[in-house]
């Protein structure tokens, strides 16, 4: 009886009506665990492969052919640490469920060996449809609604504690005097398992396919050649941050969570995996003008992340489609990739926590990031290269001492230019004029000008039509129909017309004047924004270029205009002012940006801000009297 007052008050105190949005019917078993037993509609007949489902390895003794695996959801609340039996689970996802806390979806190959496990929490879609695919026996206490409907959908059976209670589940009377809530002291086990499906008539056996495309289990393993991976840390939310350590010894990464090694209590062992994946999605609120629900709504369809083995990574897509799809990974070259066997750790995580992910505390697109604003194109495929044959911090010391290289023979060469003449002591008595020179303004004297404050405008202007968008270039080229090859073209040639762009542009401007040039740049740079908005396949490369050029021309005519209007002799400390414009652009419009949903918003930002320069290089007149 105490058992079961402590289970009724779990359930309220979990999965009542509280703002976690969970399912609060009771009193009768819902459409999923009424439906036909052992039924999924979800697995095509055919025979059952001959390999473990979940980790691709030979079938273990007493794991037969066509066995379905179990799922279990696992409670990851710092409160409820540590938990039970997930160590033994063949494969773990993790993913966000309210407030950026995380749940853990452990998943068993033989149903029939499964230790204690949990705590057991409720269930939410975005762990159920990784695990429907796999015609997995899921095994939880209690559902979102969301979860609910989704597993009514597809008419699908499940373990449910909030109907079997004590025949699946087991209070844990020590834990709770611990001083842990009820809802993190409730456990299951493979008999407590088999008990439940018994009851509602499940079977156990059933058409499944692998969780992954795996490389053949007597094959040696395919290790990724992208990059260095001996520390792999990323984070959920601002309090879900996870590193895993590359232990080269035992050949496994090791998790950590909470700042602290995250350990199965029943061994004592830290959590071990010889696969991660870090897959990225778009991650919203379900109802986001409810601000007491914080249901969390994943984009399951498809997206990019990381495949990490044997402490190194490399670059991957994904697709799934629809909640009975299975998750498919692909390469860069679009191939199905081939995942080594092994006990496999999955993240799923949101787009905007992609900048916390690194590598050894180096982010993965950093040094091709580097190589980009250093010198273009050649040092993308020279950064790439380096990166695939040797680890990043060789990489690293390649390009520095390629740097040093380069621009210490450049310093070896460079000569001052030739000075103005100086007055003549005929000149100084009166004897001739003076040669005529331009007024050489002080930074405080030119802060106090119009001209300075409009030439800041217009270099923070120009800002967001290309740094709005190329942190997200090659990701925007993939949703517009390119491959991930074909969208890294968008780097390389983009980095090609930036070149060109601050080559040929200053020349313009010697020819024209920096006024006009750098209103033929704004021009330009506002209509290539608003074809952007339409630009789809490989225009969005020509597109992408096309603006990369002109903002470059424009960046790279300021400091002459800044000579012109301000003159020569403070020019390096004036020019420094001028560029402000730029950092303040740079940071000012992406935060801008975050204000609002959709990536429309960015391209009418870039097309206001741009038109806005534009209007400010109309209003600007010299201040030496002469053309600028």
């Amino acid at each position: 009886m105490k058992r079961m007052i402590a289970f009724a008050l779990a359930v309220m105190l979990a999965f009542g009506m509280t703002a976690c949005g969970d399912n609060t019917s009771s009193g009768t078993q819902s459409a999923s665990s009424a439906s036909a037993p052992g039924a999924s509609p979800l697995i095509p007949d055919g025979p059952a492969p001959e390999i473990n489902l979940i980790t691709g390895e030979a079938l273990a003794e007493g794991l037969a052919a066509g066995d379905r695996p179990v799922a279990v959801m696992v409670n990851n609340a710092q409160a409820a640490l540590p938990q039970r039996g997930i160590g033994s689970a063949d494969a773990v996802f993790e993913m966000v469920t309210e407030g950026g806390i995380t749940r853990l979806l452990a998943l068993y190959a033989d149903k029939d060996t499964v230790p204690q496990v949990g705590p057991v929490r409720s269930a939410r879609d975005q762990h159920l449809q990784c695990a429907m695919p796999l015609n997995s026996v899921i095994v939880h206490i209690g559902t979102s609604i969301y979860a609910e409907n989704l597993l009514n959908q597809y008419q699908y059976s499940t373990i449910n504690g909030m109907y079997l209670g004590s025949t699946s589940f087991v209070f844990d009377e020590a834990r709770s005097a611990a001083g842990y809530a009820n809802e993190h002291c409730w456990y299951t086990d493979a008999a407590l398992i088999a008990a439940g499906m018994e009851k509602l008539g499940l079977s156990g056996t059933g058409a499944s396919q692998a969780l992954f495309d795996f490389v053949a289990h007597d094959a040696q393993p395919v290790v990724p050649a992208q990059g260095d991976a001996a520390d792999v840390a990323f984070s959920f939310s601002d309090s879900g941050a996870v590193t895993l350590t590359y232990d080269a010894a035992a050949a496994k990464y090791l998790k950590t969570a909470y700042g602290a090694p995250q350990v199965d209590e029943s061994t004592g062992a830290q959590l071990a995996f010889d696969n991660v994946l870090v897959l990225f999605t778009d991650i919203k609120l379900k109802n986001p003008d409810d601000p007491n629900n914080l249901v969390t709504d994943f984009a399951m369809s498809s997206g990019t992340g990381y495949y990490c083995y044997g402490g190194k990574f490399r670059a991957v897509t994904w697709e799934k489609g629809n909640p009975e799809d299975p998750l498919r990974l692909k390469d860069e070259n679009g191939a199905a990739l081939q995942v080594n066997v092994g006990k496999s750790y999955v993240a799923i995580v949101g787009k905007d926590r992609e900048g916390t992910l690194l590598f050894g505390g180096v982010s993965p697109t950093g040094v091709i990031g580097g190589a980009v604003g250093a010198s273009g194109a050649v040092l993308t495929f020279l950064g790439r290269f380096l990166i695939g044959t040797w680890r990043i911090r060789t990489a690293f010391w390649v390009l520095g001492l390629l740097m040093l290289a380069v621009c210490g023979a450049g310093a070896a060469i460079l000569e001052n230019p030739e000075q103005p003449p100086r007055e003549t002591a005929k000149q100084k008595r009166g004897g001739g004029p003076a040669p005529k020179r331009p007024r050489d303004y002080s930074v405080k004297e030119m802060l106090k000008t119009n001209q300075y404050w409009l030439m800041f405008a217009v270099v923070g202007l120009a800002t967001p039509a290309v740094l709005l968008f190329s942190p997200i270039i090659v990701e925007l080229a993939q949703e517009r129909g390119l491959s991930q090859t074909a969208a890294l073209a968008c780097i390389v040639v983009g980095s090609v017309f930036s070149a060109a762009g601050r080559l040929l542009m200053p020349w313009l401007s010697d020819k024209i004047g920096r006024r006009y040039t750098d209103m033929l740049l704004l021009a330009a740079l506002c209509g290539f924004s608003v074809w952007f908005i339409y630009a789809g396949s490989w225009w969005v490369i020509l597109v992408y270029s096309l603006l990369t050029f002109c903002y470059s021309g424009e960046a790279a005519v300021i400091p002459a205009a800044g000579t012109d209007l301000f003159g020569q002799k403070n020019a390096g400390i004036n020019y420094g002012f001028l560029a402000l414009g730029m950092s303040v652009g740079s940071v000012g419009f992406p935060l801008l940006a975050r204000c609002f949903e959709g990536e429309t918003v960015r391209h009418f930002i870039a097309i206001a801000a741009t038109a806005a320069g534009f209007v400010c290089l109309w209003f600007l007149k010299p201040t030496q009297g002469e053309r600028l």
